[in-house]
């Protein structure tokens, strides 16, 4: 491969002409991949980049898109950036005016994302089966240049992803309907003589859709420039007697929509205005004509957050050891992804990932469907290849600590968050929620892919299953007060959800004592400074401590005996039916206090090197032990009956406020009986993970009246093979109970 200089070669340019009809220009909402290669982590920072495709605009690697790409694509955006240090300011005065005053980015006083680094991009087309690349310029055909132009600024497939997630919260204006636009007004619908009335700058414009008034935006964090002029301008209409609000930007309007915002105080916000096309074309501008060439004020939020690296604040002044070797390869942040980082982390970190997806991850790549981007088992061989072998580890280490080095799966964080509207979104989520997510997700297209699983891999790669590893069963054992006779039940689970005893603390004492100090200090007199602790004590709770609080016997109130066709009490404890290879471990932090409001148990729970589990496995129905009667069907339909058909407002308002959602907090409430808060909160952390936890629940009436009858026996089956007893029950109840049609 080498690059053109001069005057093109003719026979090229004849070549590339040929290729014009398979060259399309994204659109506003098309997939474009221009951040991430299809079978591999590289980005546009890889040593070669990435080759885009001008026919589908899916990206390749150097290698790749010689042998992956489909065949009659013969020309590629090849985009390949480097990031180069910075001089330092040489003065001490200017190394003083360069040091952040404000936590924010972007801004006057705020960090410099770009402050040590700037990245340097260069952008040539790549022509098969020539081998060439040809740096862009006036030579290549128009229609080659806005695809490449269209294919760099367009929003990433990951990105857009995000964004439908943010833009869900955008309102209507109510300043919508009935705006006052005004007569005789035309503005021009050539974007090239769009310029800021105020100070001719070109870019970050927004039109005033009542007066076509063209002005700057604001200064903003994630890095678009202006002076503020389209609020200026607002401002003083306002102040003439004149409510013009609505402006939209320019360099966003498409068919499918654009940039919105309103200026008026009780809105000061994105909004969605659903006359824009009428309100354009009363100005002169055929919304049809125009193409999006600038990303939105969401798109470039996002990519803010992704840019954001918290550690030049909360490291600042420390001396860190960059690693870099196989295992040690870092993740990028792609906006709040720790938890996603954390649960792929410790997923690549065992043997049977190694096994499953690294070894045979050539035939994972030939054996790829129209779309490699849809296919998990895919972008996780490719992960797998990034993390576990020496393609990103860096020769020197200190050059691992730039963010240009470590792997961005965003194709796999889209992927994994479709269809979820928590992990679609940039919020902050629970890193066990998202792996058993994950682990839930592979197994359904392990199942789904079993013939070509087949086909593929080894008999050793076929063994490696991953979400098999972490599952295993408890045993609940429940002994009537009454008659003494007992019951088991086996609960199938994938992760270990332990207490944490506070009373149980191994430096209890020294906790008191400052506590104790605390108080004295604060309601004693003294300045606020002269107040402060000289610091916190957090209570040592041993992980086993935490086992024998999960362990210990506890009462059940209100239990029906089938040995005695009464009510009284039982005692429980659970013990381990099965184990599994690696358990995953739960610290139960967060509970109920009691003003009602959620509060985090703040201790420290150092984790063994070694744990014995032995003592805790269970034994079953033991010699001697009377096992209770099964005859619970008329009392637990009389159960069913008496139960509340309306969940408790109180305890639904609760868990709301704590941030649970009302579906889930009212399905809660209904399964606990409406007992209390702190059993309703309980209940959500341990089926919060559930893909139908925010379904609606099910009026159980309608349900039991067509449901036929399920053994015991068949839904024990199904929750062998790793489906919840809920699932199991449902599935049995809509195959007449036949374990086979289930």
């Amino acid at each position: 491969r080498h690059r053109g200089s001069g005057k093109m070669d003719a026979a090229l340019l004849d070549a590339i002409r040929k290729e014009l009809p398979r060259v399309k220009v994204p659109g506003a909402y098309d997939a474009v991949h221009n951040d991430e290669c299809l079978f591999s982590t590289d980005t546009p920072f890889a040593p070669d980049g990435i080759f885009v495709s001008l026919s589908d605009w899916r990206a390749y690697n150097a290698a790749d898109v010689r042998t992956r790409a489909p065949a009659g694509q013969h020309l590629f955006l090849n985009l390949k950036f480097s990031r180069v240090p910075k001089q330092k300011p040489t003065s001490a005065e200017a190394a003083e005016a360069a040091d952040p005053t404000k936590l924010a980015i972007g801004v006057e006083g705020g960090f410099d994302s770009d402050a040590l680094e700037e990245t340097i991009k260069t952008r040539s087309l790549f022509v098969l089966p020539q081998g060439v690349s040809v740096l862009l310029g006036d030579e290549l055909p128009e229609l080659i240049l806005q695809a490449c132009q269209a294919i760099e600024a367009h929003a990433s497939v990951s990105d857009q992803a995000s964004a439908v997630a943010w833009q869900e919260e955008v309102e209507v204006s109510q300043y919508a309907q009935g705006l006052e636009q005004l007569e005789g007004v035309k503005v021009s619908p050539d974007p090239s003589t769009w310029v800021c009335a105020d100070c001719g700058v070109r870019e970050n414009l927004w039109l005033n859709l009542s007066d076509g008034y063209i002005g700057s935006g604001r200064a903003q964090a994630f890095g678009a420039g202006g002076t503020g002029a389209a609020l200026r301008h607002y401002e003083e209409m306002r102040q003439a007697g004149k409510e013009f609000p609505l402006v939209v930007k320019l360099g966003t309007i498409s068919a499918q929509g654009a940039d919105v915002y309103s200026y008026a105080p009780d809105e000061n916000d994105s909004v969605k205005d659903p006359l824009l096309a009428q309100h354009l074309s009363k100005l002169g501008i055929n919304v049809m004509a125009l193409s999006k060439t600038e990303k939105t004020v969401t798109e470039l939020q996002i990519d803010l957050n992704k840019a954001f690296e918290f550690d030049q604040i909360i490291e600042s002044g420390r001396e860190l050891t960059p690693l870099s070797d196989p295992g040690l390869c870092g993740l990028a942040n792609l906006g709040n992804s720790c938890y996603m980082n954390s649960s792929l982390q410790l997923l690549f970190a065992i043997p049977e990932t190694t096994e499953r997806f690294l070894k045979p991850a050539a035939q994972w790549f030939d054996s790829a469907a129209s779309d490699p981007a849809a296919d998990l088992h895919i972008q996780l061989a490719k992960l797998a290849v990034g993390m576990l072998t020496e393609r990103y580890a860096c020769a020197d280490a200190a050059s691992a600590a730039s963010s240009a080095d470590c792997i961005s799966p965003c194709i796999l964080k889209a992927l994994l968050g479709k269809g979820h509207s928590e992990f679609s979104s940039n919020r902050q989520q629970d890193c066990l929620e998202y792996l058993v997510h994950l682990l839930d997700r592979l197994e359904r297209a392990d199942k789904a892919e079993q013939p070509r699983i087949g086909r593929i891999l080894s008999p050793a790669a076929r063994a490696a299953e991953l979400p098999p590893l972490f599952k295993f069963t408890t045993e609940e054992r429940l002994q009537c007060g009454q008659s003494g006779s007992v019951r088991y039940i086996r609960n199938p689970s994938s992760f270990l959800s332990l207490p944490v005893p506070l009373e149980a603390a191994t430096n209890l004492e020294a906790v008191k004592a400052a506590e104790a100090e605390e108080a004295a200090i604060e309601s004693g007199p003294g300045s606020k400074k002269q107040r402060v602790s000289a610091g916190t004590i957090r209570p040592l709770v041993p992980l086993e401590a935490c086992l024998s609080a999960y362990a210990s016997e506890e009462v059940v109130e209100d239990f029906y005996s089938s040995a005695t066709d009464k009510r009284g009490t039982a005692s429980k404890n659970i013990r381990f039916a099965t184990f599994p290879k690696y358990m995953l471990v739960q610290l139960k932090r967060y509970y109920v206090s009691d003003d009602w409001t959620p509060k985090k148990i703040e201790a420290s729970v150092p984790m063994p090197e070694t744990l014995n589990l032995e003592s805790l496995r269970g034994t079953g129905l033991r010699p001697g032990e009377i096992a209770l009667p099964d005859k619970d069907e008329q009392p637990r339909a009389a159960q069913a009956a008496a139960e509340p058909a309306a969940p408790n407002e109180e305890i639904v308002a609760s868990l709301v406020l704590m941030g649970f959602s009302e579906i889930g907090s009212r399905k809660a409430a209904l399964a606990t009986g409406n007992t209390s808060t702190e059993l309703s909160m309980e209940w959500v952390f341990a089926h919060m993970h559930e893909p139908d936890f925010n379904d609606p629940p099910v009026a159980a009436a309608a349900t039991s009246a067509a449901s036929p009858a399920v053994s015991a026996e068949a839904i024990e089956m199904l929750c062998g093979m790793g489906f919840a007893p809920a699932h199991a029950t449902a599935a049995l109840s809509q195959c007449a109970g036949k374990f086979s049609l289930s």
